[in-house]
Protein backbone atom coordinates (compact mmCIF):
# COMPACT_ATOMS: atom_id res chain seq x y z
CA UNK A 1 0.00 0.00 0.00
CA UNK A 2 1.31 3.51 -0.66
CA UNK A 3 -0.23 7.04 -0.17
CA UNK A 4 0.46 9.97 -2.69
CA UNK A 5 4.10 11.28 -2.86
CA UNK A 6 4.54 14.92 -1.83
CA UNK A 7 5.79 15.64 -5.55
CA UNK A 8 2.03 15.01 -6.99
CA UNK A 9 1.02 17.65 -4.77
CA UNK A 10 0.34 20.67 -7.00
CA UNK A 11 -1.68 23.65 -6.09
CA UNK A 12 -5.26 24.94 -7.28
CA UNK A 13 -3.99 27.34 -9.47
CA UNK A 14 -1.46 24.66 -11.29
CA UNK A 15 -4.26 22.50 -11.70
CA UNK A 16 -6.71 25.06 -13.15
CA UNK A 17 -3.93 25.36 -16.00
CA UNK A 18 -3.53 21.71 -16.70
CA UNK A 19 -7.00 21.07 -16.78
CA UNK A 20 -7.29 23.64 -19.78
CA UNK A 21 -4.14 22.33 -21.45
CA UNK A 22 -6.02 18.88 -21.17
CA UNK A 23 -8.91 20.27 -23.13
CA UNK A 24 -10.95 19.31 -19.66
CA UNK A 25 -10.58 15.80 -20.68
CA UNK A 26 -8.66 13.89 -17.58
CA UNK A 27 -7.88 10.83 -20.09
CA UNK A 28 -4.80 14.12 -21.18
CA UNK A 29 -3.98 14.35 -17.45
CA UNK A 30 0.08 13.56 -17.60
CA UNK A 31 -0.13 11.14 -14.73
CA UNK A 32 2.54 13.20 -12.78
CA UNK A 33 -0.06 16.26 -12.48
CA UNK A 34 -2.27 13.56 -10.65
CA UNK A 35 -2.36 13.33 -6.51
CA UNK A 36 -4.97 10.09 -6.36
CA UNK A 37 -5.15 8.06 -9.62
CA UNK A 38 -8.69 6.40 -9.45
CA UNK A 39 -9.47 6.42 -13.20
CA UNK A 40 -9.69 2.93 -13.60
CA UNK A 41 -8.33 -0.51 -11.86
CA UNK A 42 -7.12 -1.97 -15.35
CA UNK A 43 -3.85 -2.59 -15.04
CA UNK A 44 -2.76 -0.13 -12.27
CA UNK A 45 -2.50 -2.28 -9.40
CA UNK A 46 0.49 -3.15 -7.66
CA UNK A 47 2.39 -6.68 -8.28
CA UNK A 48 3.32 -8.80 -4.98
CA UNK A 49 6.72 -9.97 -4.79
CA UNK A 50 6.06 -13.31 -6.03
CA UNK A 51 5.10 -11.69 -9.50
CA UNK A 52 8.25 -9.86 -9.37
CA UNK A 53 10.08 -13.09 -8.82
CA UNK A 54 8.32 -14.83 -11.54
CA UNK A 55 8.56 -11.93 -13.91
CA UNK A 56 12.56 -12.82 -14.12
CA UNK A 57 11.84 -16.46 -15.26
CA UNK A 58 9.86 -15.14 -19.00
CA UNK A 59 11.05 -16.99 -21.77
CA UNK A 60 10.55 -15.21 -24.69
CA UNK A 61 10.38 -17.60 -27.31
CA UNK A 62 7.67 -16.82 -30.10
CA UNK A 63 6.40 -20.31 -30.56
CA UNK A 64 6.63 -23.03 -27.67
CA UNK A 65 7.10 -20.43 -24.63
CA UNK A 66 7.22 -22.30 -21.60
CA UNK A 67 5.43 -19.37 -19.83
CA UNK A 68 2.16 -19.49 -22.07
CA UNK A 69 1.89 -22.70 -21.63
CA UNK A 70 1.99 -22.79 -17.72
CA UNK A 71 -0.39 -19.79 -18.16
CA UNK A 72 -3.44 -21.91 -20.47
CA UNK A 73 -2.98 -24.08 -17.93
CA UNK A 74 -3.63 -22.22 -14.66
CA UNK A 75 -6.42 -20.78 -16.90
CA UNK A 76 -8.86 -24.08 -17.92
CA UNK A 77 -7.68 -25.52 -14.22
CA UNK A 78 -9.66 -22.15 -12.90
CA UNK A 79 -12.48 -22.17 -15.42
CA UNK A 80 -12.55 -25.22 -16.34
CA UNK A 81 -12.62 -24.97 -20.25
CA UNK A 82 -10.90 -27.15 -22.69
CA UNK A 83 -9.38 -23.64 -24.99
CA UNK A 84 -7.70 -21.15 -24.06
CA UNK A 85 -6.35 -18.33 -26.03
CA UNK A 86 -4.45 -15.54 -25.15
CA UNK A 87 -4.35 -12.05 -26.34
CA UNK A 88 -2.96 -8.67 -25.41
CA UNK A 89 -5.76 -7.67 -22.46
CA UNK A 90 -9.51 -7.71 -23.07
CA UNK A 91 -11.05 -5.35 -25.51
CA UNK A 92 -8.34 -7.58 -28.02
CA UNK A 93 -10.07 -9.60 -26.79
CA UNK A 94 -13.24 -8.51 -27.73
CA UNK A 95 -11.63 -7.36 -30.61
CA UNK A 96 -10.97 -10.44 -32.39
CA UNK A 97 -14.30 -11.91 -30.78
CA UNK A 98 -16.47 -9.50 -32.78
CA UNK A 99 -14.38 -10.55 -36.09
CA UNK A 100 -15.49 -13.90 -36.10
CA UNK A 101 -18.74 -13.80 -34.27
CA UNK A 102 -20.53 -10.43 -35.61
CA UNK A 103 -20.70 -12.16 -39.22
CA UNK A 104 -23.30 -9.33 -40.78
CA UNK A 105 -24.83 -6.04 -39.58
CA UNK A 106 -28.13 -6.07 -37.29
CA UNK A 107 -27.74 -8.87 -35.31
CA UNK A 108 -28.74 -8.51 -31.98
CA UNK A 109 -26.57 -8.90 -28.48
CA UNK A 110 -28.57 -9.42 -25.80
CA UNK A 111 -27.71 -9.21 -21.60
CA UNK A 112 -26.44 -6.73 -18.90
CA UNK A 113 -25.16 -3.46 -20.12
CA UNK A 114 -21.66 -3.51 -21.67
CA UNK A 115 -18.79 -1.46 -20.38
CA UNK A 116 -17.83 1.51 -23.19
CA UNK A 117 -15.28 -0.56 -25.22
CA UNK A 118 -17.47 -3.74 -24.90
CA UNK A 119 -20.47 -1.49 -26.85
CA UNK A 120 -18.13 0.46 -29.00
CA UNK A 121 -17.08 -2.82 -30.53
CA UNK A 122 -20.40 -4.31 -30.97
CA UNK A 123 -21.93 -1.11 -32.59
CA UNK A 124 -19.24 -0.36 -34.67
CA UNK A 125 -19.82 -3.57 -36.60
CA UNK A 126 -23.31 -2.83 -37.08
CA UNK A 127 -24.76 -5.06 -33.78
CA UNK A 128 -27.56 -4.05 -32.19
CA UNK A 129 -27.91 -3.85 -28.23
CA UNK A 130 -30.94 -5.25 -25.87
CA UNK A 131 -30.19 -4.38 -22.48
CA UNK A 132 -31.89 -6.71 -20.05
CA UNK A 133 -30.40 -5.59 -16.83
CA UNK A 134 -32.77 -6.10 -14.02
CA UNK A 135 -32.13 -3.41 -11.74
CA UNK A 136 -31.11 -0.36 -13.19
CA UNK A 137 -31.17 2.35 -12.05
CA UNK A 138 -29.72 1.74 -9.05
CA UNK A 139 -30.96 4.50 -6.36
CA UNK A 140 -28.46 6.42 -3.99
CA UNK A 141 -28.27 4.89 -0.49
CA UNK A 142 -30.68 6.02 2.16
CA UNK A 143 -29.37 3.63 5.05
CA UNK A 144 -26.22 2.71 4.25
CA UNK A 145 -25.77 -1.22 3.91
CA UNK A 146 -23.11 -3.68 3.76
CA UNK A 147 -24.57 -6.23 1.53
CA UNK A 148 -24.17 -5.61 -1.78
CA UNK A 149 -27.02 -6.26 -4.41
CA UNK A 150 -27.00 -8.52 -7.22
CA UNK A 151 -28.02 -5.66 -9.81
CA UNK A 152 -25.94 -6.86 -12.21
CA UNK A 153 -28.15 -10.07 -13.41
CA UNK A 154 -30.29 -10.22 -16.30
CA UNK A 155 -33.77 -9.75 -15.69
CA UNK A 156 -34.48 -13.05 -17.33
CA UNK A 157 -38.55 -12.83 -17.94
CA UNK A 158 -37.47 -9.41 -20.23
CA UNK A 159 -34.80 -12.32 -22.07
CA UNK A 160 -37.24 -14.54 -22.81
CA UNK A 161 -39.90 -12.03 -24.16
CA UNK A 162 -36.96 -10.46 -25.94
CA UNK A 163 -35.55 -14.00 -27.46
CA UNK A 164 -39.55 -14.72 -28.51
CA UNK A 165 -39.98 -11.49 -30.65
CA UNK A 166 -36.39 -12.03 -32.07
CA UNK A 167 -36.93 -15.52 -33.59
CA UNK A 168 -40.48 -14.32 -34.69
CA UNK A 169 -38.94 -11.48 -36.74
CA UNK A 170 -36.55 -13.64 -38.46
CA UNK A 171 -33.75 -11.12 -36.25
CA UNK A 172 -30.39 -13.19 -35.77
CA UNK A 173 -28.62 -13.04 -32.37
CA UNK A 174 -24.99 -13.23 -32.06
CA UNK A 175 -25.56 -14.15 -28.57
CA UNK A 176 -26.06 -13.19 -25.15
CA UNK A 177 -23.21 -11.58 -23.07
CA UNK A 178 -23.06 -11.16 -19.30
CA UNK A 179 -20.55 -9.02 -17.33
CA UNK A 180 -19.68 -10.00 -14.31
CA UNK A 181 -19.19 -7.51 -12.30
CA UNK A 182 -21.53 -5.77 -14.27
CA UNK A 183 -19.17 -2.39 -14.25
CA UNK A 184 -21.77 -0.13 -16.05
CA UNK A 185 -24.35 -0.70 -12.79
CA UNK A 186 -21.83 0.11 -10.13
CA UNK A 187 -20.21 -2.15 -10.20
CA UNK A 188 -22.77 -4.92 -9.15
CA UNK A 189 -22.36 -8.54 -8.86
CA UNK A 190 -24.51 -11.33 -11.09
CA UNK A 191 -25.49 -14.08 -8.74
CA UNK A 192 -24.83 -17.69 -9.97
CA UNK A 193 -28.52 -18.78 -9.92
CA UNK A 194 -29.09 -15.83 -12.26
CA UNK A 195 -26.29 -17.27 -14.56
CA UNK A 196 -27.63 -20.79 -14.83
CA UNK A 197 -31.23 -19.72 -15.68
CA UNK A 198 -29.91 -17.40 -18.13
CA UNK A 199 -28.45 -20.50 -19.67
CA UNK A 200 -30.78 -22.48 -19.44
CA UNK A 201 -32.81 -20.01 -21.25
CA UNK A 202 -30.66 -19.29 -23.69
CA UNK A 203 -30.18 -23.62 -24.50
CA UNK A 204 -33.84 -23.06 -25.31
CA UNK A 205 -33.62 -20.79 -28.29
CA UNK A 206 -29.89 -22.28 -29.49
CA UNK A 207 -28.75 -18.94 -28.67
CA UNK A 208 -24.88 -18.98 -27.32
CA UNK A 209 -23.96 -17.30 -23.88
CA UNK A 210 -20.26 -15.72 -23.15
CA UNK A 211 -19.34 -14.12 -19.70
CA UNK A 212 -17.44 -11.03 -19.72
CA UNK A 213 -15.07 -12.17 -16.59
CA UNK A 214 -12.55 -9.49 -16.34
CA UNK A 215 -14.20 -9.07 -12.29
CA UNK A 216 -14.33 -12.50 -12.09
CA UNK A 217 -13.03 -13.26 -8.40
CA UNK A 218 -14.78 -10.19 -6.90
CA UNK A 219 -18.47 -11.99 -8.29
CA UNK A 220 -17.48 -15.08 -6.69
CA UNK A 221 -16.50 -13.67 -4.02
CA UNK A 222 -19.86 -11.31 -3.65
CA UNK A 223 -22.05 -15.15 -4.89
CA UNK A 224 -20.15 -17.04 -1.55
CA UNK A 225 -20.49 -14.36 0.46
CA UNK A 226 -24.08 -13.23 0.13
CA UNK A 227 -26.02 -16.11 -2.12
CA UNK A 228 -26.40 -18.76 0.70
CA UNK A 229 -26.87 -21.98 -1.08
CA UNK A 230 -23.33 -21.51 -2.58
CA UNK A 231 -21.28 -20.22 0.75
CA UNK A 232 -20.03 -23.50 1.63
CA UNK A 233 -18.22 -23.43 -2.02
CA UNK A 234 -14.87 -21.68 -2.32
CA UNK A 235 -14.06 -18.85 -4.83
CA UNK A 236 -12.51 -21.28 -6.79
CA UNK A 237 -15.14 -23.65 -7.13
CA UNK A 238 -17.64 -20.75 -7.66
CA UNK A 239 -15.22 -19.90 -10.60
CA UNK A 240 -15.58 -22.69 -12.22
CA UNK A 241 -19.42 -22.94 -11.61
CA UNK A 242 -19.96 -19.28 -12.92
CA UNK A 243 -18.24 -20.96 -16.37
CA UNK A 244 -19.97 -24.95 -16.23
CA UNK A 245 -23.02 -23.86 -18.67
CA UNK A 246 -21.39 -20.83 -20.52
CA UNK A 247 -20.21 -21.88 -24.21
CA UNK A 248 -17.19 -19.26 -23.41
CA UNK A 249 -15.75 -16.10 -21.96
CA UNK A 250 -13.64 -13.51 -22.39
CA UNK A 251 -11.67 -11.63 -19.75
CA UNK A 252 -9.39 -9.13 -19.60
CA UNK A 253 -5.94 -9.94 -16.77
CA UNK A 254 -5.01 -6.44 -16.10
CA UNK A 255 -8.28 -6.65 -13.53
CA UNK A 256 -8.75 -9.24 -11.35
CA UNK A 257 -5.86 -11.37 -12.51
CA UNK A 258 -3.91 -9.11 -11.30
CA UNK A 259 -2.00 -8.62 -14.44
CA UNK A 260 -0.54 -5.19 -15.73
CA UNK A 261 -1.09 -6.09 -18.99
CA UNK A 262 -2.59 -9.03 -20.85
CA UNK A 263 -5.90 -11.01 -21.53
CA UNK A 264 -7.50 -14.60 -22.55
CA UNK A 265 -10.62 -16.22 -24.36
CA UNK A 266 -11.91 -19.21 -22.81
CA UNK A 267 -14.32 -21.86 -25.43
CA UNK A 268 -15.76 -25.20 -25.53
CA UNK A 269 -15.87 -25.35 -29.20
CA UNK A 270 -12.77 -26.37 -31.56
CA UNK A 271 -14.43 -24.78 -34.32
CA UNK A 272 -14.67 -21.42 -32.62
CA UNK A 273 -10.96 -21.65 -31.59
CA UNK A 274 -9.94 -22.15 -34.68
CA UNK A 275 -11.38 -19.54 -36.22
CA UNK A 276 -10.27 -17.00 -33.31
CA UNK A 277 -6.74 -18.40 -33.60
CA UNK A 278 -6.78 -16.87 -37.10
CA UNK A 279 -7.83 -14.27 -36.03
CA UNK A 280 -5.23 -13.58 -33.30
CA UNK A 281 -2.47 -14.61 -35.03
CA UNK A 282 -3.64 -11.56 -37.84
CA UNK A 283 -4.21 -9.03 -35.16
CA UNK A 284 -2.35 -10.32 -31.77
CA UNK A 285 0.78 -12.48 -32.87
CA UNK A 286 1.05 -16.32 -32.46
CA UNK A 287 -1.14 -18.40 -31.02
CA UNK A 288 -1.75 -21.75 -30.76
CA UNK A 289 -4.36 -24.57 -29.17
CA UNK A 290 -4.79 -28.30 -30.36
CA UNK A 291 -8.52 -28.36 -31.59
CA UNK A 292 -8.97 -31.73 -33.27
CA UNK A 293 -9.11 -34.24 -30.18
CA UNK A 294 -10.12 -33.72 -26.68
CA UNK A 295 -6.97 -34.70 -25.67
CA UNK A 296 -4.00 -32.73 -23.38
CA UNK A 297 -4.00 -29.18 -25.47
CA UNK A 298 -1.44 -27.98 -22.74
CA UNK A 299 1.51 -28.43 -24.90
CA UNK A 300 0.91 -25.61 -27.23
CA UNK A 301 2.22 -22.49 -26.36
CA UNK A 302 2.02 -19.06 -28.77
CA UNK A 303 2.63 -15.38 -26.97
CA UNK A 304 -0.99 -14.01 -27.97
CA UNK A 305 0.69 -10.50 -28.23
CA UNK A 306 1.99 -10.58 -24.28
CA UNK A 307 5.83 -10.86 -23.27
CA UNK A 308 7.14 -14.07 -21.76
CA UNK A 309 7.95 -11.96 -18.92
CA UNK A 310 4.18 -10.58 -18.64
CA UNK A 311 2.71 -13.79 -19.09
CA UNK A 312 4.87 -15.19 -15.96
CA UNK A 313 3.58 -12.20 -13.69
CA UNK A 314 -0.08 -12.88 -15.15
CA UNK A 315 0.13 -16.71 -14.30
CA UNK A 316 1.20 -15.54 -10.82
CA UNK A 317 -1.39 -13.33 -10.71
CA UNK A 318 -4.42 -16.03 -11.02
CA UNK A 319 -2.81 -17.64 -8.29
CA UNK A 320 -3.43 -15.11 -6.18
CA UNK A 321 -6.63 -13.48 -7.27
CA UNK A 322 -8.90 -16.09 -5.54
CA UNK A 323 -6.80 -15.79 -1.86
CA UNK A 324 -9.88 -15.23 0.14
CA UNK A 325 -8.21 -13.03 2.38
CA UNK A 326 -7.36 -10.89 0.30
CA UNK A 327 -10.64 -10.71 -1.79
CA UNK A 328 -12.26 -9.59 1.69
CA UNK A 329 -9.83 -7.05 2.05
CA UNK A 330 -10.18 -5.75 -1.22
CA UNK A 331 -14.12 -5.03 -1.08
CA UNK A 332 -14.10 -4.00 2.33
CA UNK A 333 -12.17 -0.91 1.30
CA UNK A 334 -14.28 -0.11 -1.31
CA UNK A 335 -17.16 -0.20 1.12
CA UNK A 336 -15.05 1.74 3.59
CA UNK A 337 -14.83 4.47 1.31
CA UNK A 338 -18.60 4.32 0.48
CA UNK A 339 -19.76 4.34 3.58
CA UNK A 340 -17.46 6.96 4.50
CA UNK A 341 -18.89 9.23 1.64
CA UNK A 342 -22.00 8.26 2.75
CA UNK A 343 -21.54 9.25 6.12
CA UNK A 344 -20.92 13.03 4.46
CA UNK A 345 -23.70 13.03 2.83
CA UNK A 346 -22.90 12.22 -0.58
CA UNK A 347 -25.18 10.34 -3.06
CA UNK A 348 -23.29 7.17 -3.16
CA UNK A 349 -24.66 3.58 -4.68
CA UNK A 350 -24.74 0.53 -3.10
CA UNK A 351 -20.85 -0.59 -2.35
CA UNK A 352 -20.19 -2.89 -5.28
CA UNK A 353 -16.57 -4.37 -6.40
CA UNK A 354 -13.82 -2.51 -8.02
CA UNK A 355 -15.12 1.12 -7.32
CA UNK A 356 -17.19 3.97 -5.60
CA UNK A 357 -19.93 5.26 -7.33
CA UNK A 358 -21.09 8.53 -7.16
CA UNK A 359 -24.60 9.56 -8.47
CA UNK A 360 -23.43 12.94 -9.64
CA UNK A 361 -27.01 13.44 -11.21
CA UNK A 362 -28.79 13.66 -7.66
CA UNK A 363 -25.59 15.65 -6.21
CA UNK A 364 -25.16 18.44 -9.17
CA UNK A 365 -28.88 18.53 -9.90
CA UNK A 366 -28.84 21.88 -11.16
CA UNK A 367 -27.03 20.16 -14.09
CA UNK A 368 -28.71 18.57 -16.90
CA UNK A 369 -27.86 15.20 -18.62
CA UNK A 370 -27.04 16.87 -21.87
CA UNK A 371 -24.16 18.54 -20.01
CA UNK A 372 -23.05 16.08 -18.40
CA UNK A 373 -22.75 15.79 -14.16
CA UNK A 374 -20.97 12.82 -14.15
CA UNK A 375 -17.81 14.62 -16.49
CA UNK A 376 -18.30 18.10 -14.43
CA UNK A 377 -18.08 16.08 -10.93
CA UNK A 378 -15.02 14.34 -12.43
CA UNK A 379 -13.33 17.76 -12.88
CA UNK A 380 -14.15 19.16 -9.96
CA UNK A 381 -12.64 15.91 -8.36
CA UNK A 382 -9.76 16.87 -10.05
CA UNK A 383 -9.45 20.64 -9.50
CA UNK A 384 -9.86 20.64 -5.78
CA UNK A 385 -8.02 17.46 -4.75
CA UNK A 386 -5.73 16.11 -7.87
CA UNK A 387 -8.12 13.24 -8.03
CA UNK A 388 -8.65 11.48 -11.24
CA UNK A 389 -11.68 9.74 -11.43
CA UNK A 390 -14.13 9.39 -14.18
CA UNK A 391 -17.44 9.84 -15.62
CA UNK A 392 -19.72 6.81 -16.36
CA UNK A 393 -23.04 8.58 -17.85
CA UNK A 394 -24.38 9.90 -20.78
CA UNK A 395 -20.84 10.86 -22.03
CA UNK A 396 -19.81 7.85 -22.13
CA UNK A 397 -22.75 6.24 -23.54
CA UNK A 398 -22.43 8.00 -26.61
CA UNK A 399 -24.32 8.81 -29.86
CA UNK A 400 -27.30 6.60 -30.96
CA UNK A 401 -25.64 4.91 -34.14
CA UNK A 402 -28.32 5.41 -36.15
CA UNK A 403 -30.00 8.81 -35.33
CA UNK A 404 -26.54 9.97 -34.18
CA UNK A 405 -28.62 11.60 -31.01
CA UNK A 406 -27.00 12.05 -27.59
CA UNK A 407 -27.99 9.09 -25.81
CA UNK A 408 -29.47 9.44 -22.06
CA UNK A 409 -28.25 7.36 -19.97
CA UNK A 410 -30.30 6.16 -16.68
CA UNK A 411 -28.43 7.60 -14.22
CA UNK A 412 -25.04 10.07 -14.64
CA UNK A 413 -22.26 8.63 -12.77
CA UNK A 414 -18.68 9.87 -11.21
CA UNK A 415 -16.78 6.18 -10.81
CA UNK A 416 -13.57 6.27 -8.25
CA UNK A 417 -11.63 3.00 -9.39
CA UNK A 418 -9.91 1.59 -6.30
CA UNK A 419 -6.72 -0.04 -8.05
CA UNK A 420 -5.45 -3.10 -6.19
CA UNK A 421 -3.43 -3.81 -3.40
CA UNK A 422 -1.67 0.25 -4.12
CA UNK A 423 -3.47 2.82 -1.68
CA UNK A 424 -4.08 2.81 1.35
CA UNK A 425 -6.87 3.95 4.05
CA UNK A 426 -4.92 6.51 4.63
CA UNK A 427 -4.77 7.88 0.91
CA UNK A 428 -8.20 7.47 0.54
CA UNK A 429 -8.94 10.17 3.31
CA UNK A 430 -7.97 12.85 0.80
CA UNK A 431 -10.86 11.59 -1.20
CA UNK A 432 -13.63 12.21 1.78
CA UNK A 433 -11.82 15.87 2.41
CA UNK A 434 -11.73 16.79 -1.29
CA UNK A 435 -15.69 16.10 -1.14
CA UNK A 436 -16.08 18.27 1.50
CA UNK A 437 -14.66 20.94 -0.45
CA UNK A 438 -16.71 20.23 -3.64
CA UNK A 439 -19.83 19.78 -1.17
CA UNK A 440 -19.53 23.40 0.12
CA UNK A 441 -19.68 24.90 -3.54
CA UNK A 442 -21.32 22.15 -5.65
CA UNK A 443 -24.31 24.46 -6.44
CA UNK A 444 -21.45 26.66 -8.49
CA UNK A 445 -20.01 23.97 -10.51
CA UNK A 446 -21.27 24.71 -14.30
CA UNK A 447 -21.86 21.42 -17.31
CA UNK A 448 -20.07 20.90 -19.68
CA UNK A 449 -20.09 20.80 -23.39
CA UNK A 450 -18.18 19.24 -26.09
CA UNK A 451 -16.28 21.02 -28.35
CA UNK A 452 -14.46 18.52 -30.13
CA UNK A 453 -15.64 15.07 -30.72
CA UNK A 454 -14.29 12.47 -32.56
CA UNK A 455 -15.43 8.70 -31.44
CA UNK A 456 -15.18 7.63 -29.08
CA UNK A 457 -15.05 10.75 -26.92
CA UNK A 458 -15.20 10.39 -23.53
CA UNK A 459 -11.33 9.24 -24.00
CA UNK A 460 -10.43 11.41 -27.14
CA UNK A 461 -12.81 14.76 -26.93
CA UNK A 462 -11.72 18.10 -26.34
CA UNK A 463 -14.51 19.91 -23.65
CA UNK A 464 -15.78 23.69 -22.61
CA UNK A 465 -15.66 24.30 -18.43
CA UNK A 466 -16.34 27.28 -17.13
Amino acid sequence: MKWPQKKYSLSRKKRVQILKKAFYNVFYLPSEAVYLDLLTDSGTGKMSDKQWKALCDGDESYAGSRGARKLKHSIKELFGLPYVLLVHQGRAAENVFGNVIQKEKGMLILGNTPFDTTRLHIESRGGIIIDCTDQMPLKPLVNFSRRPLFAGNLNTVKLNKELIVAKSQGKKIAYILMTATCNSNAGQPVSLSNIRLTCKIARKYKVPVFLDLARYAENAFFIKSCEKEFSHLSVKEIVREMTKEADGFLASGKKDALGNIGGFIGLRSPELTDKLIGEIIKCEGLDLEYTSNKGNHDQVGGYGGMSGRDMEALNQGIQESTNEAYLASRLAQVERLTKALFNIGIPVLPPGGHAVFVDAGSFLPHIPWNEFPGHALTLALYLEGGIRAVEVGSLMLGRDPLSSKNRRASQELTRLAIPRRLYSDRALKHVVETFKIIRSKADKIKGVKIKLEPVPRHFRGAFEWK
